[in-house]
């Protein structure tokens, strides 16, 4: 997993901080091999990608644990 790509130190730390010890909870193994090979994407990599391809976050509505849905708004180029 590029950690850049993933939101940089802040999102590693996120990570980290959420993480669990082994039988507690997703520990950071957990959630590396969650991003990496399940192909499922976080809702914090997805707003951050949404905001680096220049959109703004309107709203957000988490209808289950799996699935929300974004309405954005491209940024006005000044």
């Amino acid at each position: 997993m590029d950690l850049q790509l993933a939101g940089g130190l802040g999102r590693v730390r996120q990570r980290d901080d959420l993480a669990k010890p082994m039988g507690e909870g997703w520990t950071v193994t957990d959630f590396e091999t969650h991003v990496r090979d399940e192909y499922t994407t976080f809702g914090w990599i997805i707003e951050r990608m949404l905001e680096e391809a220049g959109f703004v976050v309107e709203t957000v509505e988490r209808s289950s644990p799996v699935t929300t849905a974004y309405v954005c708004r491209k940024k006005c180029s000044s």
